[in-house]
């Protein structure tokens, strides 16, 4: 919503555009915005069925593939998001949305377990207030880039798609880079993995780590 709704305009001419190509004709105001609640909404049908998913995901694939997982649908989403302008298929783009619901709901589900799971207990406010930061600053620059001054125009609202693709992916590789969450290693019975773990994300000593671990396991993990 933060992109569709400032470049409204610009996706309903790309959805009349679009609709005309396939259909042979082209619908009036009131029939677009009946189509396009559909399609605006089709984000919150994929972000329920990503939250059946989440537990599943978390618990198979650990915290930090469910992570890798849910950004690389995400990033796919968006590929297929600039395809359907280029293609000028708006089924193509409603099928983009519902992707990236299904991406943004396991997101919302796993990334603050992995945070809370992997930050040290005296700066996980600190943590937590400063991801919430970032998030909001996220919101106001998506808003900014689909402003019809910026993207958010018939012929560049794809722009928008394509620089948000790239900065997933670019996250994405981060990601292969960072250790699992300790606790989900402890619950594994991945205890060398997991020392490893607390001593990347606590920046302390091997010794250090052991007691860090043994409440781990005292709290659940193990």
């Amino acid at each position: 919503l933060v992109i569709t709704n400032p470049a409204q305009e610009a996706l309903i001419q790309f959805l009349n555009d679009s609709y005309a190509d396939t259909h042979g004709k082209r619908l009036d105001r009131e029939g677009l915005e009946y189509i396009w609640g559909p399609i605006v909404s089709s984000l919150f049908w994929g972000a329920t069925i990503g939250s059946l998913l989440i537990q599943a995901i978390s618990d198979r694939l650990g915290r930090k593939y469910g992570i890798i997982t849910n950004f690389s649908l995400q990033a796919i989403s968006m590929g297929l998001s600039v395809l359907s302008q280029l293609m000028g298929s708006y089924i193509l783009y409603t099928v983009s949305r519902i992707l990236l619901g299904i991406g943004l709901s396991i997101s919302i589900g796993i990334a603050p377990l992995f945070i809370l799971e992997c930050s040290p207990v005296s700066c996980r406010g600190m943590v937590s207030m400063s991801t919430g930061i970032m998030l909001q600053a996220g919101l106001v620059g998506g808003a900014i880039a689909a402003m019809p001054q910026i993207f958010g125009t018939v012929e560049m609202w794809w722009m928008i798609y394509a620089l948000e693709g790239i900065l997933t992916l670019a996250v994405t590789i981060f990601m292969f880079c960072c250790p699992e969450s300790p606790t989900f290693l402890v619950s594994k019975g991945k205890m060398e993995e997991a020392e490893q773990s607390v001593v990347y994300y606590h920046a302390i000593t091997e010794a250090e780590a052991k007691p860090i671990l043994e409440e781990i396991k005292t709290a659940g993990g193990g």
